[in-house]
């Protein structure tokens, strides 16, 4: 899996439990903890003095030449089916009336894409009534992959050979915040 840290995580120890074998990938300046938690569950971890999309080419390598299973973002369904708890407990907090708008500080985008799927699942099962809120993707100005995609007139989901090239484009990010580069 190619990661930026905590999907990776999660992975592993997933993984672990599953007694699966995990190979991550991810750039060497993730964070130390990340990289940590990896390392803890037994996964192969393999630091790349590179970006993300850097990772993703490795990983998209060795998926053709051993025939892995492939647990990159949008690239199997279960990570999206976790982020709709997130949907379901705005929808619980706010008491089933949701807001007109909500902001989701993204990097990938997999977190709002499990929202609205929450959502429409509680509209479909006469949970919510009337118009779904307006979901807003809010990134860091250093790194906007999906803002760029979307000023470019993109309006498919990213692929990972656009994910690259958009990446490739932030490479000097400057993000303070480690985990807001781009989820993985």
């Amino acid at each position: 899996m190619p990661t930026n840290g905590n999907a990776g995580a999660a992975w592993a120890l997933y993984s672990a439990r599953a007694g699966i074998h995990a190979v991550i990938v991810m750039p060497e300046d993730a964070p130390k903890i990340t990289r940590n938690e990896c390392a803890a569950a037994g996964a192969d971890l393999y630091l790349v003095d590179g970006l993300i999309s850097d990772c993703g080419k490795i990983v998209g390598q060795a998926i053709k030449e051993n025939g892995w299973y492939d647990a990159s973002t949008l690239k199997e369904p279960y990570r999206i089916e976790g982020k709709k708890t997130m949907g379901y407990e705005i929808a619980e907090q706010f008491d089933f009336e949701l807001p007109d708008a909500i902001l989701y500080p993204t990097g990938g985008g997999v977190g709002i894409i499990g929202i609205y799927k929450a959502f429409l699942e509680m509209q479909k099962l006469g949970w919510i009534r009337g118009k779904l809120p307006r979901l807003i993707a809010v990134q860091a100005e250093g790194c906007a992959l999906i803002v760029k995609a979307f000023e470019a007139g993109k309006r498919k989901p990213l692929c990972a050979r656009k994910e690259h090239r958009f990446t490739r484009l932030q490479k000097n990010s400057g993000s303070l915040v480690s985990s807001v580069r781009m989820s993985g």
